[in-house]
């Protein structure tokens, strides 16, 4: 199939222990769940095993970039995502929407999927999110990203010139990310929840009501930071740290994992 006619990629990025194959596969499970858009999705990974036979893999490239400081991919967020525009990937994907592994994914993520054109589409951070204010200035935020590989290839580039200047003007990757990039648009802020900001209830109520389920309008629940959805639904697992104390499970979580976590 030429590259004009291949579907919307969605990807995911796992390495290292941080997340397991089970959680890539009850992503992938819920995507499929929630779109009626065709699309291939891979899993870039230096260990594939687990993983459900339908998610494709693929190393994350990183040649050009040199010798690596140690520590580098954890260093100061999560900066392997520049590999997303590397110049490789151009002729293997047309258009790509990134999601971190720690999204649920709640309603139908179709319009995630429509074809950014030269935009690079990401998810916003600070107030504005926070808030869910779209008045508020947007913060970059690389948890989703929507893009066309081919026009975003500067970014990389921009990074393997020089990385250690580049981790050390930049706090994390996705500051860099916003900054590198040329055109920049934000998906709407209705349509990603934080599980911290909007459904954790108070501190001091958490340890009486459990966290509330997302909006009708909702279409992901980002669990950026700790806790992760596992932490959340495992049973005998802390996923509170002070000053919250919250033990309660939400119910709605626990059957969204039972449910993606069957093959």
């Amino acid at each position: 199939m030429s590259l004009l006619h291949r579907p919307p990629t969605i990807v995911t990025m796992k390495w290292g222990n941080a997340y397991s194959s089970h959680e890539v596969n009850v992503l992938f499970r819920a995507v499929t769940a929630n779109t009626s858009t065709r699309f291939d999705f891979v899993c870039m990974t230096d260990n594939p095993d687990g993983l459900d036979p339908r998610v494709k893999t693929r190393s994350i490239p990183l040649s050009g970039l040199g010798r690596m400081p140690d520590g580098w991919m954890t260093r100061g967020g999560v900066w392997p995502k520049v590999c997303l525009f590397h110049p490789e990937l151009n002729d293997e994907f047309r258009q790509v929407l990134f999601l971190d592994i720690d999204m649920a994914i709640v309603g139908n993520i179709d319009p995630l999927l429509v074809d950014p054109c030269d935009d690079l589409i990401m998810m916003t951070g600070g107030k504005r999110w926070k808030r869910q204010d779209e008045r508020l200035s947007p913060q970059p935020n690389s948890c989703i990203l929507s893009f066309q590989p081919s026009l975003h290839v500067k970014i990389f580039e921009k990074f393997a010139a020089d990385p250690l200047a580049t981790m050390e003007r930049y706090s994390n990757d996705q500051e860099f990310i916003g900054n590198a990039a040329g055109k920049i648009d934000f998906f709407p802020v209705t349509w990603i929840d934080s599980f911290k900001y909007h459904l954790r209830r108070y501190p001091l109520v958490d340890m009486f009501a459990p966290p509330k389920q997302p909006k009708t309008s909702t279409r992901i629940v980002a669990f950026h930071g700790f806790p992760n959805p596992i932490h959340v639904v495992s049973d005998g697992t802390r996923w509170s740290r002070f000053p919250r104390v919250s033990w309660r499970r939400p119910q709605w979580l626990k059957e969204y994992w039972e449910r993606y976590s069957a093959p």
